[in-house]
């Protein structure tokens, strides 16, 4: 089995990356359960993949405005600040608005693949619960 090199987690992450698929998942299927935990965290790490511009504002606002185009990462980016200011502890509960009850479902809760919503920017050891209504237990 090949060994990480002993650096910081950032540039174990990047070795990883760069090795061949059958190594790379040699490896990762190697972790004991903590590690691989670890390991999931970082890959989920907004910090590593955001651009600048879709890095939140400074200071204290209240209205953050994404006024670009199709594909610049409007929902990833809603959806990671909305998980940082959870992760937190800023905030518990969450509403989302949207023209239609679909669209908050389909584009900003579940999002795809592409454009991960609410749902796909929290690693699966971490993923929130998705309560519909107040009833939901």
């Amino acid at each position: 089995m090949q060994t990480v090199p002993k650096t910081q987690m950032g540039s174990e992450i990047d070795w990883l990356l760069s090795q061949p698929e059958p190594v790379r998942d040699r490896i990762i299927q190697s972790l004991p359960p903590s590690e691989y935990r670890a390991l999931e965290d970082e890959l989920y790490r907004w910090e590593r993949f955001a651009r600048p511009d879709q890095r939140e504002p400074p200071g204290d606002w209240f209205l953050w405005i994404m006024q670009c185009g199709r594909g610049w990462g409007k929902t990833r980016t809603a959806a990671e600040t909305v998980r940082a200011r959870i992760d937190a502890g800023l905030c518990k509960t969450v509403n989302v608005a949207a023209p239609t009850w679909l669209d908050v479902m389909d584009t900003m809760v579940m999002g795809s693949a592409e454009a991960p919503g609410l749902m796909g920017v929290w690693p699966a050891h971490r993923k929130p619960s998705l309560r519909l209504s107040k009833d939901d237990p």
